[in-house]
């Protein structure tokens, strides 16, 4: 072979390595395009969702102040009502308790006491339903600092006389210190003991009715404290042999249930659907002729 065919073969070798690499840099330059593309795409799509975002966190913001304002008008409205629909009942019921000393005869004694009878039922039904209406607005987060002797305070002076009036005494005692301040559900708390305190006018028999109002600490079972309170009354109790039974029984709002002859209906639900939605428990022991207790567990935090 000469020279020149010598010269001609490592010309076409150089050609061939010079159009390989161009080919391999043509083929880099488009996979850096196509990368440079896919990541002005990738941030485009990051940037749009991002916007996204943010126009559906204002919108939740809006609905969640819109509900609150709603909430709060709701609660104000339900607390007017209960006023305006309490007032003149109150006042009925308490000039019908003045009459009997100016009524002669045992007829106008008994329509005194039919209207007044009817009175007490009709104030009653008012009170159950404004507690319906203010369970179903309330919500467990609505939460408020409260000293348990307030709380002591607070149910000592709505129950009281009520329970005199039936012959039962209302002893509230507070384990450990009065000043101890819980962060609690109040409206649910105040309407659980509500319901309940009514089931006990109405239904236990006279003597001494006590509430045990107590901070319980963090344990392994409940991680976060727990306000307990128990009521209990002086009987003459129901079978509560299958709790679970009663307690489903309650929640479908069975009114069917009976103690000693009497209902415990929308109380005991009222009582236990406010305990479910404060994050709580409720237990019952009783049995029949016996007292009933009923433990109440709502969490609750120290201020």
């Amino acid at each position: 072979m000469t020279k020149r065919d010598d010269g001609d073969d490592a010309d076409q070798r150089l050609e061939r390595l010079e159009r390989r690499l161009k080919r391999a840099q043509s083929a880099r330059l488009e996979a850096e395009t196509i990368a440079d593309r896919r990541m002005r795409e990738l941030y485009l799509s990051n940037l749009e969702l991002d916007e996204r975002v943010a126009a559906r966190t204002r919108d939740l913001e809006l609905a969640v102040a819109e509900l609150e304002s709603t909430s709060s008008a709701a609660a104000g409205f339900l607390a007017n009502l209960s006023h305006e629909m309490r007032t003149p009942l109150n006042g009925i019921i308490g000039m019908l308790e003045l009459l009997p000393s100016h009524v002669n005869g045992e007829q106008g004694r008994q329509y005194l006491d039919t209207a007044l009878e009817s009175s007490r039922t009709l104030n009653a039904l008012v009170s159950r339903l404004i507690s319906a209406a203010e369970v179903g607005t309330t919500s467990a987060h609505d939460r408020s600092p409260w000293p348990l002797g307030v709380i002591a305070e607070s149910i000592d002076d709505s129950w009281r006389l009520p329970c005199l009036s039936k012959g039962q005494l209302l002893t509230i005692r507070v384990v450990g210190s009065d000043g101890t301040t819980v962060n609690v559900p109040s409206v649910l708390l105040l309407q659980t003991v509500r319901e309940l305190m009514s089931n006990v006018v109405t239904h236990a028999d006279a003597g001494v009715v006590t509430i045990d109002i107590r901070l319980e600490p963090p344990t392994d079972t409940e991680p976060a404290p727990m306000l307990h309170l128990t009521i209990t009354d002086p009987g003459p109790g129901f079978d509560v042999t299958h709790e679970a039974d009663l307690l489903e029984s309650v929640a479908r709002a069975d009114t069917t249930s009976t103690r000693a002859g009497g209902g415990l209906g929308l109380g005991l639900y009222l009582a236990h659907d406010s305990v479910r939605r404060s994050g709580g428990r409720m237990e019952i022991v009783s049995g029949t002729g016996q007292p009933t207790a009923i433990d109440i567990r709502i969490p609750a935090t120290n201020s």
